[in-house]
């Protein structure tokens, strides 16, 4: 079942993709740069949910007490990752570039958020490895060692 803020977030996802229809893209666009912007876009989306939960967690009483864990969230994982990769592309001159078309920018946009969606609940835990299911993991505090 969804929470009603997480219904608002599916109700966006459409939007925002179909908005990108009124963002003019360069016709080519490097493969760095567009790692980098769909990255961006995924740290965003994690961001704006964060701090959300922020905001509802102020108000609620019966909070739960954090917790120390080695782990690390999957979305910010992921789109560190990416943003990293993006700059290594940019940084290393490698040019090649793709064509987006006028429905590019949508597709991806639609790809990219529904993507931050279906992972906002994962976290990566290295000891022992694994993925598990956290839901609204904001009460972890992440530790490198135990």
């Amino acid at each position: 079942m969804l929470t009603p803020a997480e219904k608002v977030e599916v109700a966006l996802i459409p939007l925002i993709a179909l908005a990108m229809l009124l963002v003019a893209p360069p016709p080519l666009l490097e493969v760095g740069k567009l790692l980098l912007a769909c990255s961006g876009l995924f740290l965003l989306q994690g961001l704006c949910r964060d701090l959300w939960l922020l905001v509802r967690a102020r108000r609620d009483r019966n909070r739960q007490e954090p917790v120390a864990a080695q782990c690390l969230c999957l979305e910010s994982a992921v789109g560190v990752l990416g943003v990293l990769s993006g700059i290594s592309l940019l940084g290393s001159g490698f040019t090649w570039s793709i064509a987006l078309g006028k429905w590019g920018p949508s597709l991806a946009a639609l790809a990219v958020l529904t993507s931050g969606f279906l992972t906002k609940d994962f976290v990566i835990e290295w000891n022992p490895w694994r993925f598990r299911r956290e839901k609204d993991h904001q009460n972890i505090i992440v530790k490198w060692r135990k």
